[in-house]
């Protein structure tokens, strides 16, 4: 027989006719007899023995095999579920999960969910469960007293027709949900069977080779994926079980009584048994009698450490041995295995297996998925600083947070380090769909602070809460008044241990709600302004932003505080704490007082000025520079910038000869993965080696690259698409000024560069979006001068000053560029069975909230008119451009030999455009109006929904976001499901019945230029009802 590709079948029939003496696992019957040290030994011919007998247990109890059935058993946490396990592969039945009998009415809706129609249980269970079809299945010591079986007939079936069979069916843990069945298959077991085989690597061997011909106790439940991992170490590489009394569970003293006894080489322990041996310091030093264990760096000093890291649909990750202790808990997975690790942010991973079907055997993720090409186990890693074959787990995607302003926080380190005083058991840090995070911090049984009242509590935990923010960014830091200790015990956990985040928070949601509560009603204690004139609001104002937001500081009046440092969580408590100064000293001043008060006016001064005409009941800011003096500031500077960037020489330019080198700015985003998309779409190659990914910095000097790297952009370039651009709506002109410097560093390149290269900048329409308050005409495709027509936030305003600044190097830097001022961009439509619209967006957070108030707006408001576009169609008009924009620098003779943009000079282009900027609005031609679609959703999708006024709706998402727990709520149960509660301000926003004959129209863009240069944009077809229901089945929103 091959190594890995071989049954656990297979390789007990070949050890009990040649070793049939060779022990296979040895156990305590009872707790007494671990006492005693009496442990009771199992050979393979003994093994052989339990297998033969079940197996002709369950034909004459279950019946025939036909059709490879089901069934489950309830019992004791003992080795009979591995005998059932080779006894129900051997006769053809498949084995559902083993559940531990504490309740029968749950554990058996436990067993129904792996579709058993039978369960077998021991006897004193059976007369308990109320299940029809109970079998009682033999005493463990019955099955242990039988000496001999008659062989069950089994046809002889070579791997190949076995590998696919079903050898046990386990289930996930259920520490991020439910607990979901998993058909463990021979072929998965096999590669267990495979880590033999793997090449050593740099002198590294695999760490499984460290308990093979072992002794290895067993703390690990008999139903757990993990135990079965072990199960096939044991058979097929010779690693001896050690089994402790079923009658108890793991326990340090189970634990220091194995150690005592000096009968196992290693031991594997679950995490939350190595937490509580790191707190006793009596058994560390026992540890030293181990070759191996699993724990931190307490007991890494005194027996050598491996991480055994896997899922129940891939078994375990086959890892190189460490030769520096320091590396132990780190990873160092095999190559074969053929992972990636995609980067989700600065310094966060997640690990991805790549189908290799030379690499099969070792991948077991596509064994348990073999339609699948690449396989996530939502497992988070971060890379070490000098190792890059190293990386450490540092959580999960479902344990990500994300607050009520839409930033994200991994709070696994966090926890830990909270998790290490010695009175702490575990901590939760919670926070989704808040503006700020908060700890559950699980105390231990015999923990002192038990028997402190709450404030000595808190003050006990500072100095970790301190350590914990040291290594958190400013979103994520915690508030020492947001944070409660807990009983031992409150939270709840899988059977491995861990702790089942969801539940946990769903359990203790009215604790959750308290903290908050309370939380907030302290920091707003904490906010005192003096309005006795406007010197002594600003003293005040500036003492308030020192203590909550820079301690120790010296503030000037007139500093930008986000330029500063400060972040959104403060933002968000500087506003919440002004809100409540101003309401106290004029009760109902403060309705206007928002996060975005400190979005608008970033200065003490500004702040001061905004909240003395506030405290008037007027938010006349006459007083305040305009709009048209802020933004023009900005640009005069920018401007001035602009004209040091030496001039370029288009007469000396070459023309590309072969192809075009493109460089492509956000490729992350929805509109940069939709262009990428494109190429699976269309079934053009996927194989990006003629692909360069760099990591840059558009503000910095040679976009953060290398002077070679630059030179090789510089010598090889011939477009460039700017798509980056942050999307936050909250943010300060101040803040984008990156992003424009970013632009001039790109306009450098286009002018330092050997070919022409042309831009193509993908701006707003919010650049030009308040045109029809000041203008009786549309919005034309040229550059608007007039600094009001912008929206009024930084977003728009940095695009529209962007707008310009590529508008002027065009005339007097001779460089080439269109400027695409890009409206709603949808979700895709030409391929429905991939992609969806970004839930987190406006539309999609309306279409949840309005499924889940069972209510939805008649109109949507200042947004009616739908001129939106599709994100696959809007990726294909933008490729189109950008091919367009060498166009107007080269003839047309030189570009005929590329017959892919043969189709698009349908339309002459005027000689004068050569000359400047070329403006472009890529909104969709043909609108439609939500009133006239709506109907037609509503009697498809819910007939049962009631179709409101806007204003109506609008007052019943503020209710019941109010309800729900105003801008928070855990997931699943709270805001979560009603995502457009935490933008209500833009929903108002958009509010036409309020002042409706003030409100100017919806600006309406011409797109004379894009219908002439882009076929796909000519073609494009108004959002339907049908598009809208995609987006909806899409979305997963019920259909």
């Amino acid at each position: 027989m091959t190594i890995g590709q071989r049954t656990l079948l297979e390789v007990i029939d070949e050890v009990v006719s040649t070793n049939p003496e060779r022990i296979w696992l040895r156990f305590f019957e009872s707790s007494d007899a671990l006492l005693k040290g009496e442990l009771r030994t199992m050979t393979f011919f003994d093994l052989d023995v339990a297998i033969n007998a079940l197996s002709w247990w369950i034909r004459e109890n279950l019946g025939d095999a036909t059709g490879n059935p089901t069934f489950c058993y309830i019992g004791p946490s003992d080795i009979a579920y591995y005998l059932l396990a080779f006894a129900a592969s051997r006769c053809g039945w498949k084995l559902g999960r083993a559940i531990i009998m504490n309740c029968p009415g749950r554990n058996s809706s436990k067993a129904h969910a792996s579709e058993g129609r039978h369960f077998s249980t021991i006897e004193s269970i059976a007369q308990a469960c109320e299940c029809k079809d109970v079998k009682a299945f033999p005493q463990l010591s019955e099955l242990l007293n039988w000496s001999r079986a008659e062989r069950f007939p089994s046809p002889t079936r070579s791997f190949e027709d076995a590998a696919d069979d079903t050898f046990v069916i386990l289930h996930t843990s259920g520490s991020t949900g439910f607990p979901k069945p998993v058909e463990v298959s021979n072929s998965l077991l096999a590669t267990v069977d495979a880590q033999q085989i793997l090449r050593d690597v740099d002198g590294r061997r695999v760490t499984a080779h460290a308990w093979s011909n072992k002794t290895a106790y067993s703390a690990l439940p008999p139903f757990h994926s993990a135990a079965f991992n072990w199960l096939a170490f044991s058979i097929f590489q010779n690693t001896q079980l050690l089994l402790g009394p079923p009658d108890a569970p793991p326990s340090l003293s189970i634990l220091q009584r194995i150690l005592e006894l000096q009968i196992s080489d290693l031991g594997m322990l679950l995490p939350s048994l190595l937490n509580d041996i790191v707190a006793d310091p009596q058994l560390l030093p026992l540890l030293s009698r181990w070759e191996a264990a699993e724990i931190g760096d307490a007991i890494c000093e005194h027996t050598k450490i491996f991480q055994t890291l896997g899922s129940t649909e891939t078994f375990n990750l086959p890892e190189l041995a460490w030769r520096d202790k320091q590396e132990w808990k780190w990873n160092r997975f095999h190559p074969d295995l053929n992972l990636e690790f995609v980067q989700l942010d600065d310094d966060t991973f997640e690990l991805v297996f790549r189908r290799d079907q030379g690499k099969l055997i070792h991948q077991g993720a596509f064994r348990t998925f073999p339609n699948l090409e690449s396989y996530s186990m939502g497992d988070l890693y971060k890379r070490h600083p000098t190792d890059p074959d190293l990386w450490m787990h540092c959580g999960r995607k479902d344990d990500i947070i994300v607050l009520a302003n839409g930033e994200k926080l991994n709070p696994r380190l966090a926890e830990n380090v909270i998790a290490q005083r010695p009175e702490i058991k575990s901590a939760l840090i919670i926070g989704s769909d808040r503006s700020q995070v908060a700890v559950l911090a699980e105390m231990r049984p015999d923990s002192i602070l038990s028997t402190l009242p709450g404030d000595d509590q808190l003050a006990a935990l500072l100095p970790a809460i301190k350590a914990a923010n040291e290594i958190s960014p400013g979103h994520a830091h915690i508030d020492p008044h947001f944070v409660r200790c807990v009983d031992a015990d409150t939270f709840l956990r899988s059977p491995k241990g861990d702790i089942q985040r969801k539940k946990t928070l769903k359990q203790n949601s009215s604790i959750i709600e308290e903290i908050y509560r309370n939380g907030e009603q302290v920091s707003l204690h904490i906010a005192k302004l003096d309005f006795d004139d406007f010197s002594t609001l600003t003293k005040s104002i500036e003492d308030l932003v020192t203590v909550q937001c820079f301690p120790g500081a010296r503030l000037g009046h007139d500093q930008q505080l986000f330029e500063l440092g400060l972040d959104s969580l403060n933002a968000t408590r500087l506003a919440r704490a002004l809100k409540a100064a101003l309401e106290e000293h004029n009760p109902g001043s403060a309705s206007k007082m928002t996060v975005r008060t400190i979005y608008e006016f970033p200065t003490i001064h500004g702040l001061a000025t905004a909240i003395m005409r506030l405290s008037q009941g007027s938010d006349d800011r006459n007083s305040l520079p305009t709009k048209e003096q802020r933004v023009g500031e900005v640009l005069e500077r920018y401007y001035q910038e602009l004209a040091q960037i030496p001039q370029s020489s288009t007469n000396n330019k070459a023309v590309p000869t072969q192809g075009a080198t493109i460089i492509l700015t956000g490729s992350t985003g929805s509109l940069g993965d939709r262009q990428s998309e494109t190429h699976k779409i269309r079934g053009l190659t996927t194989d990006f080696s003629n692909v360069d990914f760099l990591k840059i910095d558009v503000s910095a000097s040679h976009l953060g690259l290398s002077v070679e790297a630059y030179q090789d952009l510089q010598n090889r370039a011939t477009h460039v698409i700017h798509n980056a651009w942050p999307v936050n709506f909250n943010m300060p002109l101040a803040d984008f000024e990156s992003q424009l410097d970013g632009c001039l560093n790109l306009i450098q390149l286009s002018c330092e560069s050997t070919h022409e290269v042309p831009v193509t900048f993908l701006s707003s329409v919010g650049a030009a979006n308040n045109w029809s308050t000041y203008h009786d005409s549309r919005v034309p495709e040229s550059a608007i001068e007039d600094l009001r027509t912008s929206e009024d936030m930084g977003y728009a305003e940095s695009k529209h000053i962007a707008e310009l600044l590529f508008a002027r190097a065009c005339r007097t830097h001779g460089i080439s560029a269109d400027i695409c001022r890009v409206g709603q961009i949808a979700g895709p439509v030409k391929t429905p069975e991939k992609g969806m619209w970004t839930p987190n967006e406006w539309f999609p957070s309306l279409l949840l909230s309005s499924q889940t108030m069972n209510k939805i707006p008649r109109s949507l408001g200042a947004m009616n008119r739908i001129d939106w576009i599709p994100v696959d169609s809007l990726a294909d008009a933008i490729v189109e451009l950008a091919v367009l924009s060498q166009s107007r620098r080269s003839s047309v003779s030189s570009l005929s030999k590329l017959p892919f943009i043969g189709y698009l000079f349908e339309q002459a282009t005027d000689p004068q455009e050569l000359q400047r900027a070329c403006f472009i609005h890529l909104v969709n031609h043909r609108h439609s109006n939500w009133s006239d679609l709506l109907p037609q959703v509503v009697s498809s999708w819910r007939p049962d929904m009631n179709i409101i006024p806007y204003n109506e709706w609008l007052g019943a998402l503020s209710q019941e976001g109010d309800r729900r727990g105003g801008k928070g709520g855990q997931a699943g149960d709270g805001i979560s499901s009603l995502p457009a509660a935490k933008l209500i301000d833009f929903f108002r926003a958009l509010d036409a019945s309020k002042d409706d004959l003030a409100k100017p129209p919806q600006a309406v863009f011409i797109t004379d230029r894009a219908m002439q240069r882009s076929r796909t944009f000519r073609d494009m077809k108004p959002i339907s009802a049908e598009w809208i229901l995609l987006w909806l089945r899409q979305l997963g929103y019920s259909t």
